[in-house]
């Protein structure tokens, strides 16, 4: 029998306090395990978003890591293979930016004065270019 390989990615994003937490092809066990470990919010209705959502056909998701909490869950079904298969990756680093933005910064969301949002860019180029040197190795 084949065993299923997991990828589990942590990252650190230690200005703001927070870790990004990205699994790929783990099982609901394997998550709740980890989130328990690290003494993760995982309350029965968190639990059951996440089985509801890995039983759906959808590829990804992002959400925080137990209600309440300040670290992100980001889970893919299977790891991207070619660069054409990096798109839902990115799609859900995408909202982890907007979990952390508006979590760190609940009234402007890491927007300076005129509106830029030159620190969401980078911390989406950041954790993509964190999540890459793992898998592209």
């Amino acid at each position: 029998m084949k065993r299923k390989v997991v990828t589990r990615i942590s990252i650190p994003i230690e200005i703001y306090r927070r870790q990004v937490i990205l699994f790929i092809g783990a099982d609901e066990k394997t998550i709740f395990r980890y989130g328990t470990r690290y003494k993760c919010n995982l309350t029965e209705h968190w639990k059951g978003v996440v089985k509801s959502l890995m039983a759906s056909d959808c590829r990804g998701f992002c959400m925080p890591y137990g209600d309440g909490e300040a670290d992100i869950l980001i889970w893919l079904r299977k790891r991207p293979k070619r660069a054409t298969e990096y798109d839902t990756l990115y799609h859900e680093l995408y909202h982890a930016v907007d979990y952390i933005a508006d979590s760190v910064d609940p009234l402007e969301g890491l927007r300076d004065r005129e509106n830029s949002s030159e620190a969401r860019a980078y911390l989406y180029s950041w954790l993509a270019t964190e999540c890459n040197r793992v898998l592209w190795s």
